[in-house]
């Protein structure tokens, strides 16, 4: 009878297990519909650069920085379409390399446009040594006169403002492109993230600076054994000891070519979101009161929510955060996640008055498994000017939720059918054997990467795409079903910290 007893509370106990096993495995689709719904997608590589002579693989980095220096070299590569001739669409590109820390434009390769010798942006006349590196560039008009000037952000100093004296349709050379300091004098900042966008409603782009590293602290200097400056996050989901966050009112001079007036409006910046390490910065008007409001992506502190009710000459922002009820992780609600926002994208689904907002996390085994956020509208952009947050979190439901290390995320019709898909950079360091070593770390090497979609039940038309993109970090894509913003905000289509050495 004992034996019995024990027997069955064996067998009742693998049955529990089993049963609780199954409902944990995620639902996928089959190879054959996969097959069928990566049908209307094709891609194709194109070269963008080579490997540069002398190319490195890891930073010279502060003495207290050696014992994770692959990690700190795992950042500062990015890339922007742009169109600096007046093609009428994007045919040229800022490549930012880490592997020599370059800075370049030149032909997009597919343009159909003819190439022109590659210019390099040097900050010709500025401080600048080997303790600076160049993190990614963004496209602006800041002086109006009608052609793209190129803001330049760096680890080590502030940004760099790139003057295009050129005009409009002019060939792109290096003589053309004059550099200008953004802020006077030029401070130590650790900068991962910059955009742009009309900020108070003056009708002039403003910039808003995303700060990693403190500020002043001297991370890629390997000299720096004194450096009191440096430090760590003090928690991994609401550290708020970052690089402080800057935001820039413009006004033009009305003189074309010349760099505009520079206000700081920093103070404006609610403290909790100045002083995390941010990653990204998204615009929108998600309000309907004609100014972007703001989402910065924070890979230390909680990602935040600026509700913009700024006019012109006085910016007013505030940090809302969701509320959570009683089937909702507390990370998971908008405002208090504790994960990795690396990337952030908005893209509207039908005739939706608000849109969805996408940010990438980390989701890797062996690594951090948290997951990516879709925060779908389930409420009226007038709720935010009242203070609630009309979203919730569904990226489970709608097979967003894991990708792997995602650094990026754009939204973009790619089979022109009118509703978006998402593509996602992924991917961080990239093992090798070497002789000696067990592995060298190699952060930018390239790998392929196809372009993959959601394969949860709720993607009605989740794909597998049969193209591929590689990018240095070994990246993969991930595409869903959602209708592009009408009105987007901010620069050209810019992807920082995982870019690739070609264009699909």
């Amino acid at each position: 009878m004992r034996l019995m007893y024990r027997v069955a509370t064996i067998a009742l106990a693998l049955a529990l297990m089993g049963a609780v096993g199954v409902m944990t495995i995620r639902p996928s689709l089959g190879e054959s519909d996969q097959s069928d719904r990566a049908a209307p997608f094709a891609f194709e590589t194109l070269a963008l650069n080579s490997e540069p002579p002398d190319a490195r693989f890891e930073r010279d980095v502060a003495p207290d920085l050696e014992h994770f220096k692959g990690w700190i070299s795992a950042v500062g590569a990015g890339a922007t379409l742009l169109d600096l001739r007046g093609l009428g669409k994007s045919g040229d590109v800022c490549l930012v390399d880490p592997r020599d820390d370059s800075v370049t434009l030149r032909n997009a390769p597919g343009s159909g446009e003819d190439d022109y010798p590659v210019v390099e942006l040097l900050p010709e006349g500025l401080p600048y040594d080997d303790t600076m590196a160049p993190m990614g560039c963004v496209p602006a008009d800041l002086d109006e006169d009608g052609d793209l000037d190129v803001i330049v952000y760096y680890w080590g100093r502030s940004p760099v403002l790139f003057m295009n004296t050129a005009g409009p349709e002019a060939v792109p050379s290096a003589e053309n492109f004059t550099a200008h300091e953004l802020v006077e004098p030029m401070q130590v900042w650790n900068t991962t993230s910059l955009n742009v966008a009309d900020v108070d409603g003056s009708g002039s782009l403003d910039i808003l600076v995303g700060n990693y590293f403190p500020d002043g602290a001297r991370v890629l200097d390997p000299d720096a054994d004194d450096e009191t400056r440096m430090e760590m996050q003090q928690s991994m989901g609401l550290a708020t000891n970052g690089g402080r966050n800057r935001l820039l009112l413009t006004e033009p001079t009305g003189e074309a070519d010349a760099p505009p007036s520079i206000s700081d409006a920093s103070t404006a910046i609610p403290e909790q979101a100045t002083t995390a390490w941010t990653l990204a910065i998204g615009f929108q008007d998600l309000t309907g009161n004609g100014v972007p409001d703001v989402y910065l992506g924070n890979d230390f502190g909680n990602d935040s929510l600026l509700v913009n009710h700024s006019t012109p000459g006085d910016v007013r922002l505030e940090l809302l955060k969701g509320d959570r009820d009683m089937t909702t992780p507390k990370s998971q609600v908008m405002g208090n996640g504790s994960f990795k926002g690396m990337g952030v994208a908005f893209t509207y689904e039908d005739d939706a008055e608000l849109p969805m907002i996408v940010v990438s996390n980390i989701t890797s085994p062996y690594a951090l498994h948290e997951s990516n956020f879709a925060f779908v509208p389930d409420g009226d952009g007038a709720d935010l000017l009242d203070g609630s947050v009309p979203y919730s979190e569904s990226s489970e439901q709608l097979g967003l939720a894991r990708s792997g290390w995602s650094w990026d995320v754009k939204a973009g019709d790619f089979d022109n059918d009118g509703t978006d898909e998402l593509f996602q950079a992924t991917g961080f360091l990239k093992g090798r054997p070497s002789a000696g070593r067990s592995s060298r770390r190699s952060p930018w090497a390239t790998t392929s990467c196809s372009s993959t979609p959601p394969s949860g039940p709720t993607s009605p038309r989740a794909t597998t795409s049969p193209g591929t993109r590689p990018t240095r970090s070994g990246s993969a894509a991930t595409t869903a079903p959602t209708r592009t913003s009408p009105r987007p905000w901010g620069s050209p289509s810019t992807t920082s910290r995982g870019p690739s050495p070609s264009v699909t």
